[in-house]
């Protein structure tokens, strides 16, 4: 698996928040010395231990299955069709009512002069706030 920069720091203190490791060393901060040091940190007793439990932890969770039914619940399947065209996923929203239209209906409607732009918003199924990170690992 490959983490990006955004990940990086995410699950590093992730990490740091069990007791299984230190907390990540931005790049900008990073020397032989802190690297050193941050490997001699890893290696003791209680963060191995902490690790093992980490591990433990992980291999008893079902990851994939969660993570794909956290995301369908998301997404309930009448929020995210379109009302005239059901097998296509709607990319806008009547304003002030809850009739939502594909990209292609809302392109027809609008065409046919039955609607105007104007008359359309973003479809958005869900808001999230995503200042909040998880409390533990």
């Amino acid at each position: 698996m490959v983490l990006t920069t955004v990940q990086q720091p995410f699950w590093g203190s992730m990490v740091a928040r069990s007791g299984a490791g230190p907390s990540p060393i931005p790049y900008k901060q990073l020397t032989s010395a802190r690297l050193a040091d941050a490997i001699k940190f890893c290696l003791t007793p209680e963060r191995l231990e902490a690790a093992q439990r980490m591990g433990a932890q992980i291999k008893e969770e079902n990851g994939p299955d969660i993570g794909a039914k956290h995301f369908h619940a998301m997404f309930p399947k009448d929020r995210i069709s379109c009302a005239l065209v059901p097998r296509t996923k709607a990319a806008w929203r009547i304003k002030r009512s809850e009739v939502r239209l594909s990209a292609l209906a809302a392109a027809v409607l609008c065409e046919a002069h039955m609607l105007t732009v104007d008359d359309l918003k973003l479809n958005r199924t869900r808001e999230y706030d995503l200042t909040e990170q998880p409390t533990d690992p």
